[in-house]
């Protein structure tokens, strides 16, 4: 997933990240697997999908859009999903 693609001319440095907290994994993974399984749950946004969305989100704040708007837009879009998502 390339994350940076959805900031276009946005300045970005990589550097290392201090792991202070003992204990703490290097990589964090999230997994729906038991909610797929238990709950017959699906998620309706891939990874990608929702960075870009959240790419969208933060460059539209940025240009002037109130937050309000843009959440509004964000939760009709994602009912509309819903909708479609669970009709077949």
């Amino acid at each position: 997933m390339d994350v940076v693609k959805n900031f276009p001319n946005a300045e970005y440095t990589f550097g290392e990240v201090s792991r202070s907290v003992r204990g703490e994994t290097n990589i964090l993974k999230l997994d729906s697997t038991k909610a797929q399984n238990t709950l017959n749950w699906h998620p309706l946004y891939t990874v990608e999908e929702m960075a870009e969305e959240t790419a969208k989100f933060i460059m539209r704040e940025k240009s002037g859009t109130e937050v309000n708007v843009l959440c509004r837009h964000m939760i009709e879009a994602y009912l509309k999903k819903v909708e479609h998502g669970y009709e077949g």
